[in-house]
């Protein structure tokens, strides 16, 4: 099982490695909080929302006391940049992860042997476990070629136009989704089920943009690094999550394009 922390800046640490590992954690708790009005036969529900959840972990650092000072300041730096900057690192559990940020630890250093011991708190504001699913469509793959099947992890099938194919979303929810359009293009247009999302802009040779619906925006990414915010120059249904079952794609088949689909739970 892969079990690691990704730091926001994109540092990884392996936890359970030689030198790093966690003794004790538990990730699988949840706590939906209901809202809604008590009568005198109980409760009436007017929704649900997921709280905030902190989970609890040990960690173990071995090695030398300076490696165990250097691996420990290391790893803490990192934790204490995410909360200043209120940018969330990730834990990585096998397939999935989940944002959050270390808000805590004591530590108990044991000058006599090779051991310390940190007892972190991890808490996740949005505590859902993410999997991405990415689709890749490229131009070159169609241009010509009718029918062409793709053996992809998620295969799919182009038509005979060259514009028309469909994905399976295999979540049993609505799910949010990146949508990362790559230029030389003029109002990149997507439509998925049957709802346009469109970007009322230009991408020059080596631009891309991305509508990233978890977040509610639309940024483009110039050459040279830039980043534009797009947000109103966006279709009216751009945030629309991506329904579950088969999706019918088109588009024009002149600009490449990835899909990531984020499957929550």
């Amino acid at each position: 099982m892969i079990l690691k922390y990704v730091s926001s800046n994109g540092k990884e640490y392996n936890l359970l490695g030689l030198k790093r590992r966690v003794k004790e954690i538990n990730l699988y708790g949840y706590d939906w909080r209901y809202e809604g009005g008590e009568g005198e036969d109980g409760v009436s529900i007017s929704g649900f929302k997921k709280a905030a959840k902190e989970y609890e972990a040990k960690i173990v650092f071995s090695g030398s006391y300076e490696e165990r000072k250097k691996n420990l300041d290391d790893f803490f730096e990192s934790a204490e940049e995410e909360i200043l900057k209120k940018e969330p690192g990730k834990i990585v559990c096998g397939n999935y992860y989940v944002k959050c940020y270390i808000v805590s630890s004591d530590i108990y250093p044991d000058d006599q042997s090779f051991w310390t011991i940190s007892d972190i708190k991890i808490l996740c504001p949005k505590p859902f476990w993410i999997r991405e699913n990415e689709y890749i469509f490229k131009t070159v793959d169609i241009r010509g070629v009718a029918g062409k099947r793709h053996p992809y992890k998620y295969p799919y099938k182009y038509g005979g136009s060259g514009k028309e194919t469909y994905i399976i979303n295999s979540h049993f929810v609505p799910s949010n989704f990146k949508l990362r359009m790559y230029g030389p293009c003029v109002n990149p247009q997507v439509n998925i089920g049957g709802h346009a999302y469109v970007v009322y802009s230009v991408l020059e040779p080596g631009e891309y943009l991305e509508i990233n619906s978890m977040e509610s925006t639309v940024v483009k990414t110039m050459l040279n690094g830039t980043m534009v915010n797009l947000f109103h120059y966006r279709g009216e249904y751009n945030f629309k999550k991506i329904s579950p079952g088969k999706q019918n794609i088109n588009w024009p088949g002149t600009f490449d394009f990835d899909l990531i689909i984020y499957e929550e739970r």
